[in-house]
């Protein structure tokens, strides 16, 4: 018999839950906390088989296109033999986690710019 490798081929250790994350099985980020072109990070949730992607996404970090009311789509970048490629996927909000550092510091960032803009004018 042929050793079949499907969709969750050798993905035992990187699905597997903590005690406390098999307690907390409502662990729904909030649509309101996610925003178009957010950084994110992929984790993903075992117990949730819709918009499930491939084990090779988990922990990578994207940017969000669009927030739909039961998915959200993001861009991945791929990388294959010194080629990028961008990858477009559909998760659930169960698969997505928030990367609020980098959100924090965008946002200085923008407001650093501003600032410096203002200051360039004004003189």
């Amino acid at each position: 018999m042929i050793h079949s490798k499907g969709k969750r081929y050798r993905t035992r250790s990187l699905f597997k839950k903590n005690i406390p994350q098999k307690r907390n099985r409502k662990n729904i980020t909030n649509k309101k906390n996610i925003q178009k072109r957010d950084k994110i990070s992929i984790s993903i949730d075992s117990s949730v088989k819709k918009d499930l992607p491939s084990k090779w996404y988990f922990g990578k970090t994207a940017t969000i296109l669009s927030v739909n009311k039961n998915n959200a789509s993001i861009v991945v970048r791929k990388t294959i033999k010194n080629k990028i490629f961008r990858k477009i996927l559909y998760l659930d909000y169960n698969h997505i986690n928030v990367l609020k550092e980098l959100r924090t510091i965008n946002n200085n960032i923008h407001a650093n710019n501003i600032k410096d803009n203002y200051i360039t004018y004004k003189l």
